[in-house]
């Protein structure tokens, strides 16, 4: 049985969520108020670290193919496109084999901000396992997806990956 939650500000102006539940046992009501906030932020947490990537902060594989499975169960109801793109860094364990692992992280890093900047915030981006990623995105048509696609390997390779020595 859900119980209703009701988020609340106390007088301190912090907000708590506070969970209502009511009995009836004969002739008594009982009533109880539960502050659960902690509960639902634990909640929240293991959510988000379950669904993605440590290092990146990009969805991880788990989460992208559930999103790729409502993505086409919507489509079927719908007349737009959608694309499911892989995206792989070229040579990149020739970065790992010469300058370590700390700073091929540091380049899946930089190149999953890219990757974000260039995409519109409906789309779908993950890490499905070392340097490979995909993206997940609706459009009105196949043209749009092209140019969509193009857009985020133009702003990729803009520019060098430059990993300075801190």
């Amino acid at each position: 049985e859900a119980f209703p939650n009701l988020d609340v500000a106390t007088a301190t102006g912090r907000t708590r969520t506070i969970q209502f539940r009511h009995r009836t046992i004969g002739n008594f009501n009982i009533n109880l108020y539960i502050d659960v906030t902690q509960e639902r932020a634990a909640a929240r947490e293991l959510k988000r670290l379950a669904e993605t990537d440590a290092l990146t902060g990009a969805m991880n594989r788990r989460r992208l193919m559930d999103e790729a499975a409502r993505l086409q169960a919507e489509s079927e109801n719908r007349s737009a496109a959608c694309a499911f793109l892989m995206l792989d860094i070229d040579h990149f364990k020739s970065i790992n084999d010469r300058y370590g692992h700390s700073v091929g992280d540091r380049v899946l890093v930089d190149f999953t901000r890219r990757c974000l900047d260039a995409l519109e915030p409906q789309d779908c981006f993950g890490r499905m396992g070392g340097e490979e990623f995909a993206v997940l995105m609706r459009r009105p048509d196949l043209a749009s997806i092209a140019a969509a696609a193009e857009k985020l390997h133009r702003v990729v390779g803009a520019t060098p990956f430059c990993i300075d020595d801190d």
